[in-house]
């Protein structure tokens, strides 16, 4: 008679040290999608569906780190040459740092929400058209024009921190997004970025931990100076953007999500909390 239990054992330890490696790769699963930090290549090929699964919350922490970079390099910018050309840094270098992959999304989202007509078929044929139409060209120069005019008109002091919450957010209500519609396809980024409600929970921990450490900063003395009133009104622009794209996506687009969509979500949200910001009192 075999021993199954012998068998059984290396079964489970085998399984659990492929999720140890899944686990260990996820961070740089969460890079390589957000940034364009070069990742060594042997590292890039073992990341595959199971790990871009598991990133879903190292994208809150990526999109941190990348608005304390961009934002301490505006204050720089801001201090020797004034808020709007901070402002204009700023905004190039998060569409650089990101590859522009969220405002790609942003204007194939645009391009296939303006044709008219289209049957879903086609609006999905669109948005993997590698052209851009005046839809998403107009999308993206108001990205900009929005994104840069309303840095500028931030204080100095809370740049930082707003931008820091500004990228995490976006990001965690990505994987929102990502949860709460079906991929419109089966292949793709969007239906690789297979998202469990576990996940989605990790994601929303740690953007808790960041909103939480950013509230603290200001009495520490730190670079974050944001009234609360201003940081609620800019999450609730936010709230509202990723809201409005889960709905244009599920109703008036696709019927579901795609990679695109996810990333017309982050840029979009991106926005929001800043444009909010500015708009709010404090």
């Amino acid at each position: 008679m075999p021993d199954t239990s012998a068998s059984g054992a290396s079964g489970a330890r085998s399984d659990t040290s492929s999720r140890g490696a899944v686990a260990l790769r996820a961070p740089l699963a969460a890079l390589t999608l957000l940034t364009i930090v070069p990742v060594p290549a042997r590292a890039q090929r073992q990341i595959g569906s199971r790990e871009v699964a598991a990133s879903a919350p190292f994208f809150p922490v990526v999109g941190a780190v990348l608005g304390l970079a961009i934002g301490v390099a505006a204050a720089l910018v801001a201090d020797r040459s004034g808020a709007v050309l901070g402002a204009a840094v700023a905004t190039v270098l998060l569409a650089i740092c990101t590859g522009a992959l969220h405002l790609d999304g942003l204007a194939d989202s645009a391009d296939a929400l303006g044709a008219r007509g289209g049957a879903r078929e086609r609006r999905l044929a669109i948005m993997r058209d590698s052209s851009t139409g005046a839809y998403g060209t107009a999308a993206i120069a108001g990205w900009f024009v929005l994104t840069a005019a309303a840095m500028a008109a931030l204080p100095a002091e809370q740049l930082v921190g707003l931008l820091v919450w500004a990228l995490a957010l976006a990001r965690g209500l990505a994987v929102a997004h990502a949860r709460l519609l079906p991929p419109a396809r089966a292949d793709g980024l969007g239906a690789a970025f297979s998202m469990q409600t576990a996940s989605l929970a990790a994601a929303l921990s740690v953007l808790l931990v960041i909103g939480v450490a950013l509230a603290a900063l200001p009495q520490a003395g730190g670079l974050v100076a944001a009234p609360p009133a201003r940081v609620l009104v800019a999450s609730a622009a936010a709230g509202l953007a990723a809201f409005a794209v889960v709905w244009l996506a599920a109703r008036r687009l696709i019927g579901g999500r795609t990679g695109d969509t996810l990333g017309a979500c982050v840029a979009l949200v991106e926005a929001a909390v800043l444009v909010g910001a500015a708009l709010a009192a404090g």
